[in-house]
């Protein structure tokens, strides 16, 4: 037999409440890494013979990812003391 007990406003944790940390990685460094990862297909579709705008498309967003992921580092939230 099992009995279960709602500790919610009954007291029984008294120790300090924690808040949640903000995310320390800046949002254009996320999008960044995505545009790299996905960058991979439209290379490998123009190497494969799909076409050469497939290559030149995905070293686009691999330039572009890449310049956004250093944007991102760059603009990264200090860490609070």
């Amino acid at each position: 037999m099992t009995v279960s007990a709602q500790s919610a406003g009954t007291g029984m944790y008294a120790g300090p409440t924690l808040k949640s940390a903000p995310p320390q990685t800046h949002g254009l460094t996320v999008i960044g890494w995505v545009l790299v990862c996905f960058s991979t297909m439209p290379m490998t579709m123009g190497v494969s013979g799909d076409g050469r705008g497939y290559a030149l498309a995905g070293l686009a967003m691999l330039g572009c990812g890449v310049a956004m992921v250093a944007m991102g580092r760059r603009l990264r939230r200090p860490e609070p003391r």
